[in-house]
């Protein structure tokens, strides 16, 4: 699973010219990653991988999917205006890519 996601990220890379910020998971693809690695999950992070994580619906991602994003501080103001947000649907955590 990690391998998958770590190939998507360097194709993105190549591509666009620019690193991922964020990975798209569904619940299951989540659990996985967490099975195989739970040393990414634990807190201090040990691993920074360079992107954080959004878990989405797995009704609409089969599979995983790698993106960049504006920072952070753009993204929570667009979000408390949007009055579809629900921060219980996202979870988000530090990861930094290795080249």
């Amino acid at each position: 699973m990690l391998d998958h996601i770590l190939r998507q990220a360097q194709a993105y890379q190549r591509e666009h010219g620019m690193q991922p910020n964020v990975v798209y998971l569904n619940p299951y693809h989540f659990a996985a990653l967490n099975a195989q690695y739970p040393e990414l999950f634990s807190y201090p992070l040990p691993i920074p991988l360079g992107f954080r994580i959004r878990i989405l619906p797995a009704e609409s991602l089969p599979h995983p999917r790698v993106a960049c994003l504006p920072p952070r501080p753009l993204l929570r103001q667009r979000a408390l205006s949007n009055t579809r947000y629900r921060p219980d649907h996202v979870m988000s955590a530090t990861f930094r890519l290795r080249r």
